[in-house]
């Protein structure tokens, strides 16, 4: 179930052209296809440098709590996620957050979600349940209770209290 959450956030973000092709600027628009090109092939340590870089570049065209940046660090997140190195992802995760917080939009939810499956992946399951139950209810408020990503999490949930 891990890597299908991280598939589907990778999927979220083609789709609503967060992370390609759609940017403000063209040379985050170029970093983002260059960052999801090598995650897509699974060449992960091409991606967290690519994602290093766009991360960078977020940081000087769009200072402050701005989409951009939260994008870029959570993308860089999934590069560190899909490596196994948890220790990263989380990090970069929790940056992710902090800015979604502020911002506001169920980017809040997905993020909570991945780190529970960080939680999940270092087997650390009474943190992984207070973040999916977190997610849950951040799903079910924002999309309701059929919502595809709704249901994805309280399967998550289920999960990890099964575990």
């Amino acid at each position: 179930m891990r890597h299908l959450s991280i598939l589907a956030v990778a999927l979220v973000l083609t789709a609503a052209g967060s992370a390609v092709g759609q940017e403000r600027n063209p040379e985050m628009a170029a970093a983002s296809e260059e960052w999801l090109r090598y995650y897509n092939a699974g060449q992960y340590d091409a991606a967290i440098a690519a994602g290093l870089r766009r991360l960078r570049l977020a940081d000087q065209l769009f200072p402050g709590d701005t989409l951009e940046r939260a994008e870029a660090a959570n993308t860089l997140a999934m590069s560190y996620h899909s490596k196994r190195d948890l220790a990263n992802a989380q990090l970069f995760y929790e940056r992710s957050l902090a800015i979604h917080e502020k911002l506001g939009g169920s980017a809040i939810c997905r993020t909570m979600n991945s780190l529970g499956d960080v939680a999940y992946g270092r087997l650390d399951m009474a943190s992984a349940a207070r973040l999916y139950e977190r997610a849950l209810t951040c799903f079910e408020t924002l999309r309701g209770p059929a919502d595809s990503q709704t249901i994805a999490a309280l399967f998550d949930l289920i999960e990890a209290y099964n575990y």
